[in-house]
């Protein structure tokens, strides 16, 4: 699923409404915790700066949600694959 579900949702503008639905996607950002500064910083800001880096990193370490949330979509699909990649879900 990988955050898939959420992310067509937020798109369609559907409604979750299957609890089953949000436990899978807290399941699947369990693997945001495998993801260290390097890989970190190659995967969503290969170009920044550290100043513009080093607050999304801290960000990203203290507030998952909240760095989810200031994501735009081209970030959010990086996230995406990420999380396919380490969760071995390459559906």
């Amino acid at each position: 699923m990988c955050l898939g579900k959420v992310y067509i949702v937020v798109i369609q503008g559907d409604n979750m409404t299957d609890p089953n639905d949000l436990k899978q996607l807290t399941d699947d950002l369990k693997y945001l915790n495998r993801m260290n500064f390097r890989e970190f910083a190659d995967t969503l800001f290969p170009d920044a700066t550290p100043d513009y880096l080093i607050p999304k990193w801290d960000l990203f370490q203290t507030d998952k949600l909240g760095f989810i949330w200031s994501c735009s979509t081209d970030k959010l699909r990086l996230i995406c694959e990420y999380i396919k990649a380490e969760s071995g879900d390459y559906s």
